[in-house]
């Protein structure tokens, strides 16, 4: 058996604890990284965040033109311009509203989870700017006629 452990992250010390909790919620970004692919093909993007009492939380939005608007709502929210590096995600505040919802697991058994249901701005994050664009200089015709002397 192979396995190819090149994209996998060493423990960082203890593991954090998930969020387990109901509320608006004040959490920070700590990591975006493509989340695999559905069954369907589509990417999945995975965003981290770790609340101020040490709980983890990821968000995964599935990568497709009906579920941008979950992509949308949360930069908006990161006061993000339209044009996105999720680089700069990292180490940016939001406010998460949070219901615990039952599901059922694989063995029938009912479970409860934490979902987001919609992100606020926090005032602990700055205004960013959009991505200025490159302007390309025209294309000059040079005249090879003539020799340059050197």
């Amino acid at each position: 058996m192979i396995i190819d452990l090149t994209n996998v992250e060493e423990s960082e010390g203890e593991k954090l604890p998930y969020l387990q909790r109901a509320g608006k919620i004040l959490l920070k970004v700590t990591k975006v990284r493509e989340g695999g692919i559905t069954k369907n093909g589509n990417k999945i993007l995975k965003v981290f965040f770790k609340s101020r009492e040490g709980e983890l939380y990821i968000e995964e939005i599935v990568m497709t033109i009906d579920s941008m608007w979950r992509l949308k709502t949360l930069t908006k929210a990161l006061k993000m311009p339209n044009v996105v590096d999720t680089d700069q995600m990292i180490d940016r505040f939001v406010f998460g509203n949070f219901t615990q919802e039952n599901y059922t697991r694989n063995d029938g058994t009912v479970g409860q989870k934490v979902v987001s249901k919609s992100w606020e701005p926090s005032e602990l994050t700055n205004t960013l700017t959009e991505t200025p664009k490159v302007n390309v200089a025209p294309s000059i015709e040079v005249d090879t006629s003539e020799t340059i002397p050197f």
